[in-house]
């Protein structure tokens, strides 16, 4: 479908988005009102004739649309969005009796509708008894507690054995619902994925939720981020690495981590090479071997980034190195750039906000020697200066892959930026540049003017807060 010529809000995008991600209609078919947020329009073109596909219908409810949406529910519905109206009991009630009409709903989003516990209750008590088929439940933004929670996980324990994708992100879940939902786990459900992104979960009720975790066979994914996980919570997820081979990701950004976790890292990652309980953040699996390691705001020091690239020295496929915000010097840089060397394949590196000077700047680049992969290099707000400036510029002369590059706040001067346009010049790949907050006066700026103009394609250039005159700014 097409939108033109309308201004969307918020709520429309999020619309728009759901809709790219499922089939909302049999092909050649307008959506009625009620599938369509306000003030949408089609365009006078005509449209290539598309393959018929099985209809898909997604009701969105919204606003004024609310009750006559739910009446237009009909039988063959296979998604239902609800977002951002506050649901009465009322609504709730009537929600349930509708659903209850429809055979095979695989998918049922109730975002930003106010949702607590005892709605939730009612909820689950209606879907429990008559949506065998759903496998993906969306709670976002809503006040769902310990009660709903519990509700929740009784439900998936009797009608809802089926649901494969559970999300309450942003509710207010508690230790005693994480533990309900571990109880849950433990009796073999068949749950994928399961997100408690933002709620009120400490140590304690991570321990509860770990111990389902462990014996699950098909939890892949639990995101635990934005969550109040102490040591005690971590040591608890360290463990199910230890005994389940079977999970892909936990990532638990922002937590409390001793140090001591890192030395039973490389036992951990000889029984799952995953690596995301413990301090690590691992978004993609690709046959049991790492790809990703996100490792953002944990404080990681010099001697803790060696023992990470220590244990993943063997990760061949490693593709992404995200340290961003942390205590990374010259020596822990050189110990991530042998961790690099022998990433083959590695596109992004993300070193931003840390203490990395010219010499880890000049290990990184002989690490990067030969590289024909690397797509993103973020070394902005470090201390490389124009040695380490003159250091990189190899790896941006012979890595024709690069896309983006960001050095800024680094004391680049003169000098830096000049070997820095040298190297640049005639690039066949270059999309954005960031050399904000430097030291680069006139002339370095003229330099490197004349070296993007010979670049392939139009390169985006930051200069801010950089003494450069007016003049040649222009």
């Amino acid at each position: 479908r097409y939108i033109q010529g309308t201004l969307l809000s918020a709520k429309d995008v999020f619309v728009c988005l759901f809709l790219s991600t499922a089939a909302a209609s049999r092909a050649g078919e307008a959506p009625s009102r009620a599938s369509r947020p306000s003030g949408a329009c089609r365009p006078k073109v005509s449209r290539p004739a598309a393959p018929p596909l099985q209809r898909q219908a997604i009701v969105l409810l919204m606003h004024s649309q609310l009750r006559r949406a739910i009446d237009a529910l009909g039988k063959s519905e296979k998604s239902c969005v609800v977002y951002g109206t506050d649901l009465e009991d009322s609504d709730v009630s009537k929600l349930c009796k509708a659903l209850s009409r429809v055979d095979g709903l695989e998918r049922l989003s109730l975002s930003t509708c106010a949702l607590d516990d005892k709605r939730s209750k009612k909820l689950m008590s209606s879907l429990e008894r008559t949506m065998p088929t759903l496998t993906y439940l969306g709670f976002f933004q809503n006040r769902i507690g310990d009660g709903g929670v519990i509700a929740i996980a009784q439900a998936l324990q009797t009608g809802l054995r089926g649901l494969r994708e559970l999300y309450l992100t942003q509710n207010s879940v508690g230790d005693r619902g994480a533990c309900a939902l571990g109880m849950a786990l433990r009796c073999g459900i068949a749950l994928n994925v399961l997100d408690l992104r933002a709620n009120n979960l400490s140590d304690i009720g991570v321990a509860g939720l770990a111990g389902g975790v462990e014996l699950s066979e098909a939890l892949a994914i639990l995101e635990l981020r934005e969550n109040n996980v102490g040591n005690v919570g971590v040591g608890a997820l360290r463990a199910c690495l230890l005994r389940n081979a079977s999970l892909q990701a936990i990532p638990i950004s922002q937590a409390s981590i001793d140090k001591v976790m890192l030395d039973d890292l490389d036992q951990a990652l000889s029984v799952n090479k995953t690596i995301a309980a413990t301090l690590l953040q691992s978004k993609e699996a690709l046959e049991g071997e790492v790809v990703s390691l996100h490792l953002d705001r944990s404080a990681v020091s010099d001697a803790e980034a060696a023992k990470v690239s220590h244990a993943l020295r063997a990760a061949s496929t490693l593709h992404t190195v995200s340290m961003q915000c942390n205590r990374i010097g010259d020596a822990g840089c050189c110990s991530l750039a042998e961790l690099v060397r022998d990433a083959s394949h590695i596109r992004e590196i993300r070193l931003y906000g840390n203490t990395i000077g010219a010499p880890g700047a000049a290990a990184l680049a002989a690490a990067l020697a030969g590289n024909d992969s690397l797509v993103s290099l973020i070394l902005g707000k470090n201390h490389i200066g124009n040695e380490g400036a003159c250091a990189l510029a190899p790896v941006l002369r012979g890595c024709r892959s690069l896309r983006t590059v960001d050095l800024h706040s680094n004391t680049i001067g003169r000098v830096g930026v000049v070997a820095l346009s040298d190297a640049l010049a005639g690039h066949s790949s270059l999309e954005e540049l960031d050399l904000g907050h430097n030291l680069i006066d006139d002339d370095g700026a003229a330099a490197l003017a004349a070296s993007l103009a010979q670049c392939v394609q139009v390169v985006t250039v930051h200069l801010e807060e950089n003494p450069i005159s007016g003049a040649t700014k222009d």
